[in-house]
């Protein structure tokens, strides 16, 4: 039997013990809020953001996780509850492009801190332009709102790279294939630090601020992977977070109205609420709506009159679809995932969607049915219908729903005979538009006929326009997870 003292010197030495974390009060303290309001902390980013634990590798070179690390952002959040909602938008290996796009969603009025962690997940589908210009969006919208903004700069080691090409073939190709430029599915420590330089300069451009943190240069800091951080490396830049946080002066302007800008590179655009009104071109019986006066606003065109009519001038992505089927050319694509996803919809190029008030029998004036239709530069038609078919036809009012919700109508888009452009000028657009037409298309005496009465009300909360790739397929996912209750005809 072996001796106590035996056994205690069998026993495992105790873990080192945890890097604190600094403390100190912020320097600023007035956050310039409605009254019994909290400020939002705006979290962006992917696994890293989350926390994901890689506690070792399998014989392959796969990630084997533990339970998750508390984050540099849970951290921060935890510090900061008593003054801050911690608003989540981190997912594993998600990229900027949904939240980019439309940054005033995802950045509300009240946001006073907000953190972006994308680096990790950037380069692979080889659109520098959409990913980088969707992080200046949501730079650009934090300093309007008078937001601290950090940019975190995780930058993955070698081995990362070396661990992922022992179970997978495309990631074996990639080493192969040197990381080539063209090729689609791979991304390397060259990319990634071309990334991390192009993030730094517009963090910089913004006000923003820059942690960065690389697996190469310290490695005790990450997990088995040299991709995930370790619970040091995540209270490391909380630390280097909090030591800047805390010592800067409030903003002096806080921008409640501020309207997404995103660069036209990115091929894809969001408008919502007010960021709708510089697309109106005419205006029959629909007006700007404040749907809750005297709560937070919340902006649509609604219409009170069956037949009223709203017309969108909308610029289709045209110089950037030339830009990506020019690119698409030279492309290699390693999966047929990637090679289904990037390449735009046959006949399709564009795909637009548009947001809809959806509403219960409970809800009056009762919603009404919203006929959607193109001119000018474009047709469309509804994303799932036959070809031959135009427009798209959507019952707002829900059958079993006691909500009140956006749901998203999906079109697919294509060009129209260049004759046709003229008629845009019509609806008061440009001779070049695409013109979306909005009507309240209910027929009182068939509402009537189902037990609805009359059906007045539709209402328009946004449009998202862009490319029919990898760019909108979110909006596929929009509308499955808010559309299950309502009536589609």
């Amino acid at each position: 039997m072996l001796s106590f003292a035996a056994a205690l010197s069998s026993l495992a030495p105790p873990p080192p013990p945890r890097l604190p974390l600094e403390g100190g009060t912020p320097s600023c303290q007035s956050l310039d809020l409605p009254p019994k309001s909290k400020a939002v902390f705006s979290v962006f980013g992917g696994s890293n953001t989350q926390g994901a634990n890689a506690v070792s590798l399998n014989a392959r070179g796969g990630t084997n996780y533990g339970r998750a690390n508390p984050s540099f952002a849970r951290l921060l959040a935890d510090r900061l509850r008593d003054t801050h909602l911690a608003k989540w938008n981190a997912d594993g290996g998600s990229g900027p492009l949904l939240a980019g796009t439309c940054a005033s969603l995802f950045i509300p009025p009240d946001t006073r801190l907000g953190t972006i962690e994308y680096l990790p997940n950037l380069g692979y589908i080889h659109e520098d332009q959409a990913e980088v210009g969707s992080i200046k969006a949501m730079l650009h919208m934090l300093h309007a709102r008078g937001a601290f903004a950090f940019v975190v700069n995780i930058v993955s080691g070698r081995k990362r790279f070396e661990n992922e090409a022992r179970g997978s073939r495309q990631a074996s190709q990639c080493i192969r294939l040197n990381f080539s430029e063209n090729v689609v599915g791979c991304t390397g420590r060259d990319r990634l630090f071309a990334f991390r330089d192009k993030l730094a300069l517009a963090a910089n451009a913004t006000g923003a601020h820059v942690v960065t943190i690389d697996a190469d240069e310290v490695p005790h800091l990450f997990g088995a992977d040299s991709f995930h951080l370790n619970a040091e490396g995540h209270r490391t830049v909380f630390n280097s977070i909090w030591r800047i946080y805390r010592s800067l002066p409030c903003m002096a302007r806080h921008d409640r109205a501020a309207r997404t800008q995103i660069s036209e590179e990115a091929g894809v655009s969001c408008a919502l609420g007010d960021e709708l009104a510089p697309l109106v071109g005419e205006a029959a019986g629909f007006e700007r709506t404040d749907l809750q006066p005297g709560r937070v606003e919340k902006v649509g065109w609604a219409a009170r009159q069956p037949n009223a009519s709203l017309k969108f001038c909308i610029r289709l992505p045209r110089k950037e679809k030339e830009a990506h089927e020019a690119e698409l050319k030279n492309r290699i694509f390693l999966n047929s995932k990637d090679a289904m996803k990037i390449p735009l919809t046959a006949g399709f190029p564009y795909r637009i969607s548009v947001g809809l008030q959806a509403s219960h029998p409970r809800n009056h004036p009762l919603f009404g049915v919203a006929q959607v239709d193109c001119t000018g530069s474009c047709n469309c038609m509804c994303a799932d219908a036959p070809r031959s078919k135009p427009g798209c036809r959507f019952d707002t009012l829900s059958n079993t729903s006691a909500v009140t919700i956006t749901t998203y109508l999906n079109l697919k888009v294509s060009e129209a005979d260049p004759a046709v452009p003229a008629l845009a000028a019509q609806a008061g657009c440009p001779a070049d538009a695409c013109v979306l037409q909005v009507r309240n298309a209910a027929d009182n005496l068939s509402a009537a006929s189902d037990g609805h009465g009359e059906r007045s009300k539709v209402v328009v909360r946004a449009l998202i326009v862009g490319l029919s790739d990898f760019r909108t397929l979110h909006m596929m996912g929009l509308r499955n997870a808010a559309m299950n209750n309502a009536r589609r005809e």
